[in-house]
């Protein structure tokens, strides 16, 4: 049983949902490095520890994305197919509907006419009632419908009109490149009488009609118009006009002689055949226009040497036939047969094993345009660069001189100077890796799926020399490194095997205070729940520990810049289990060796010792 739409649409959305989960795992998301990174950078630094936990975990979600995405894309062809036939349906039960109206107003015409048929009087009426019915009848069962109500049987012989169609008319308007039966039910409709009898003038003018002209349908009108639209059918399209009344008003050949009894023939002139062979530059251009319309490209000069004789051939094989006529008062030969030449080409491009395009005419027909062409582009460049070999060169004359080498180059030094600015450790060969899958794709560097596929290939890393970031990343890290060492932390040593995927992350548009926070999270370890809200609020343990460092500076005389938050005597006024007011952290600090060296120490023994002596009589 046939899926509907809805259930194709949730097997859509359950894919697509399976692929983004495994995407976001080997990629990672809000800043959070990968799989797919950590297990590649296992790789680089020959981790066999992280390895042997990471590479299964990485292939078996690896295969998972593949899987969702084979079912995402099948889900997707799916979806389109069940909606062209969903469409394709809908425009087949319409013109059901439409065919089954028109027979149901021919019937009810067919009725209204048999009330007026007596003996031969309304004999004529009738008889256009019937041929109108019989023609909705057979539209309406070429469209697959069967009429509620049967065709009745004839009260007296109705002349058979072949049909040329089967599309029910419509509209009021002149039919133009219309069957006979359409243009039958035009003709009867109500209200086209004037219509009706220029058609019995122009039949009588141009084809020796010899019945009525006054606007009313009879038997030898409707013998009359089936042998004009005879005449049109038999002679070559050239001659054909517009349409049948058209043809009937201005025959563009001498067909004078046919008659309402259909007895006469046109006077078409026989045919001579005249063989054409395109010239060498007719031909070429005739190929590439060919290859333009169905691969997007120009043809090569291989392609054109192999083609050229192999459709002179077939012209000679098959030599263009043509009518002498007479057009406007003038003698001239009008095409009536021969061979096609651009179809001739295009079924080589189909089925020519020697051309081998059968696989860049189906690509052409999926892809969008430019990026069939540019695939059609790479071939040229791929060719140039195998002749090359180790020619530098050539190589070179490929980069500059092709439309693909030149496009592959102009983005390789956009990603070049991203990573520049950012400060991306990249090798040139990354570099060109990334730029050319991205330009194979025909993804935009500007779009967001371009800039998020660069941000997610660019690999940030400290210089091995100096120790320090590049570019932007530079900057990055050193306020991260500020707000590390706002909270005891030091982000190398607390964060290395992160900071390439937060610099990674915030290029890529994660907000900056977002990493910091994670930062803050781990420093709030340990804290007391009081802390950890603060912390939480986006404080740093630097602003919470300031009262009690400037505490410190002032009893034990200081400098307050010389105070880090690694400081264990700072650290001990807030413990897990709580915050020491100031009163007891400076009676604590008095504790400390280095209160003794201070003025206020020296102060007070020197208070003491007075005293000591005034008890003992020693002092005034």
């Amino acid at each position: 049983m046939a899926k509907s739409l809805d259930q194709l649409q949730k097997e859509l959305g359950v894919a697509s949902e399976k692929a983004r989960k495994a995407y976001d795992i080997l990629n990672g998301t809000g800043g959070r490095g990968g799989l797919e990174r950590n297990y590649q950078l296992a790789v680089k630094n020959k981790d066999k520890e992280a390895l042997a936990t990471l590479k299964p975990l990485y292939e078996k979600t690896l295969a998972e994305y593949k899987t969702a995405q084979e079912a995402k894309n099948a889900a997707n062809l799916a979806l389109k197919k069940a909606k062209v036939e969903d469409t394709k349906a809908k425009e087949t039960a319409a013109k059901s509907k439409s065919a089954q109206s028109v027979y149901d107003k021919a019937i009810q015409g067919l009725k209204d006419a048999e009330l007026k048929f007596a003996g031969y009087k309304g004999q004529e009426g009738y008889i256009a009632a019937y041929q109108k019915a019989q023609a909705a009848y057979d539209n309406a069962v070429a469209l697959g419908v069967t009429p509620k109500t049967p065709l009745p049987a004839q009260k007296i012989e109705v002349p058979v009109i072949e049909q040329k169609g089967t599309t029910a008319a419509t509209g009021a308007e002149t039919p133009v490149e219309k069957s006979l039966t359409e243009v039958i039910d035009f003709l009867s409709t109500k209200g086209n009488e004037s219509i009706l009898k220029k058609v019995q003038t122009d039949l009588s003018k141009n084809f020796g009609y010899k019945g009525n002209t006054d606007g009313k349908w009879s038997v030898a009108f409707s013998k009359a118009l089936s042998d004009a639209a005879t005449t049109r059918a038999s002679v070559p399209s050239t001659y054909r006009s517009t349409g049948i009344l058209d043809f009937i008003a201005a025959p563009p050949i001498d067909v004078k002689g046919t008659s309402g009894t259909g007895t006469g023939t046109a006077n078409v002139p026989p045919i001579t055949d005249y063989p054409v062979v395109s010239s060498a530059t007719d031909a070429q251009k005739l190929i590439n226009d060919v290859f333009q319309s169905n691969l997007n490209r120009d043809a090569t000069a291989a392609e054109v040497k192999l083609l050229y004789p192999l459709l002179k051939k077939a012209q000679l094989d098959n030599p263009t036939s043509y009518k002498e006529t007479t057009l406007n008062g003038k003698k001239a030969r009008v095409q009536y047969s021969g061979l096609d030449s651009a179809q001739w080409l295009l079924d080589q491009i189909k089925s020519n094993a020697a051309l081998n395009l059968k696989s860049e005419l189906d690509t052409a027909k999926t892809e969008a345009p430019d990026l069939a062409k540019r695939l059609s582009d790479k071939k040229i460049y791929d060719k140039m660069i195998a002749d090359a070999g180790n020619d530098f060169t050539k190589i070179q004359a490929a980069k500059e001189t092709t439309a693909y080498g030149r496009g592959l180059a102009e983005l390789e030094a956009t990603i070049q100077a991203k990573a520049l600015e950012s400060g991306a450790s990249n090798d040139p060969a990354e570099i060109t890796a990334l730029a050319k899958s991205l330009y194979d794709k025909g993804i935009n560097p500007n779009s967001s799926v371009g800039m998020s596929q660069i941000e997610s290939a660019l690999k940030y890393a400290a210089d091995v020399t100096t120790g320090k970031f590049k570019g932007t990343a530079a900057t990055t890290v050193a306020d991260l490194q500020t707000t590390a060492a706002a909270n005891g932390l030091d982000l190398q040593k607390n964060f290395g095997d992160k900071i390439a995927g937060w610099i990674s992350a915030i290029n890529s548009g994660e907000q900056v205070d977002n990493i910091k926070q994670q930062i803050r999270d781990v420093a709030k370890l340990g804290q007391p729940d009081s802390v950890k809200k603060l912390i939480d609020n986006g404080i740093d343990l630097s602003t919470i520990y300031s009262p009690y460092k400037n505490a410190m500076a002032s009893t034990l005389q200081i400098n307050p810049q010389t105070i880090g938050m690694d400081d264990p005597t700072l650290r001990s006024a807030i413990t897990p289990t709580g915050e020491m007011n100031l009163y007891d952290y400076s009676k604590m600090l008095r504790k400390d060796t280095r209160w003794q060296y201070t003025q206020q120490a020296n102060g007070e023994v020197a208070d003491a010792t007075k005293k000591i002596l005034q008890d003992f009589g020693f002092m005034g």
